[in-house]
C-alpha cells in the first residue's frame, strides 16, 4: 500500500522530501530568510489542499474557504486576547469552532449547485469580514496583534523548531488526504465529480459534501492558525476573497 501511494502521489512525496532538508540548504548558503518564505508556503499549500478535496476531486467551485481560515485566526487571536495561550488549545478550539461553522454553512449551500453555490459561499465568507471588522475590542479594521503561541513542549521562537512543527504537521495532512482519496469515500467523491447524475440514483449525496465542507474548514483552521502564531498579527484581509483567490491560484 505505501508503494502504491508513493507512486500515486510521487511529486507529493518529492516536495515533501525537498522541504525536510530545505533549511539545510538556507544554513549552509545563509539564507535564513528563505525559511520563512518556505513555511507561508507550506500553510497556504495546506490550506490548498483542504480545497482540493472539494475542488479537485469533488468538483465544487467554492469562495468561501478563507472564512474558515479567518475563524481560525480568531480563535487564537481572541483566546490571547483573554489570557489563554495555550497553543494545543487554539488549535482544537479552531477545529471544533470550523467544524460547526462548517456544518451550519454545509446545511443551506448545499442546497444550491452551480453559480449559485459559488455565490452563497462567497457571501457567507463576506458576512463574516464585515463580523469580524466589526469587533472594535479586537482590532476592527486594524486586526489583532498576538504573541507567538505556547505549544508547551516546542518553544516556538526557535525558528528551526517552528519550521519542522509547520513541516510536521503538513505531512501529516498530506498522508492522511492521500489515504482519503484511496478510500472508498475518495472514490465516490472522484465518481460525483465525473456523472453526479448517475450517482443520484444510489447514493444519497449531501453527507458527502458536508463532510467535504468539514475537511475543507478544519484544513482552514489549522493552517491560519498556525499562519498567525508564526507571524503574530491577525490582518483584516484574512476573512476576505483576497486569500481565496491566493489558495486558488496555488491548487490551479
Amino acid at each position: 500500500m505505501v508503494l502504491d501511494l508513493f507512486k500515486k502521489f510521487t511529486t507529493l512525496w518529492i516536495i515533501l522530501i525537498v522541504l525536510a532538508f530545505f533549511p539545510i540548504f538556507t544554513s549552509t548558503f545563509d539564507l535564513p530568510f528563505w525559511n520563512d518564505v518556505v513555511m507561508r508556503i507550506m500553510l497556504l499549500g495546506m490550506a490548498a489542499m483542504g480545497l482540493n478535496i472539494v475542488f479537485g476531486f469533488g468538483g465544487m467551485v467554492s469562495f468561501g474557504h478563507a472564512a474558515f481560515m479567518g475563524v481560525g485566526a480568531y480563535c487564537a487571536g481572541i483566546s490571547q486576547y483573554y489570557g489563554l495561550d495555550n497553543g494545543w488549545y487554539q488549535l482544537l478550539m479552531s477545529a471544533v469552532s470550523c467544524g460547526i461553522l462548517g456544518i451550519l454553512i454545509g446545511f443551506l449551500a448545499l442546497r444550491t449547485s452551480g453559480i449559485y453555490f459559488i455565490m452563497i459561499t462567497l457571501a457567507f465568507a463576506q458576512m463574516l469580514y464585515f463580523f469580524f471588522v466589526s469587533l472594535e475590542e479586537f482590532g476592527g479594521d486594524d486586526g489583532l496583534i498576538m504573541d507567538r503561541s505556547d505549544f508547551i513542549f516546542f518553544d516556538l521562537y526557535e525558528p528551526l523548531r517552528l519550521y519542522y512543527l509547520i513541516f510536521f504537521i503538513l505531512a501529516t495532512v498530506s498522508i492522511m488526504l492521500m489515504l482519503l482519496i484511496r478510500s472508498r469515500f475518495g472514490v465516490i467523491l472522484q465518481a460525483i465529480k465525473s456523472n453526479e447524475s448517475r450517482l443520484l440514483y444510489s447514493l444519497f449525496l449531501c453527507p458527502v459534501f458536508l463532510l467535504c465542507i468539514l475537511l475543507v474548514a478544519d484544513r482552514s483552521a489549522h493552517a491560519r492558525l498556525l499562519f498567525v502564531v508564526s507571524h503574530f498579527v491577525i490582518r483584516q484581509d484574512c476573512t476576505c476573497s483576497k486569500i481565496s483567490l491566493k489558495i486558488r491560484s496555488v491548487i490551479s
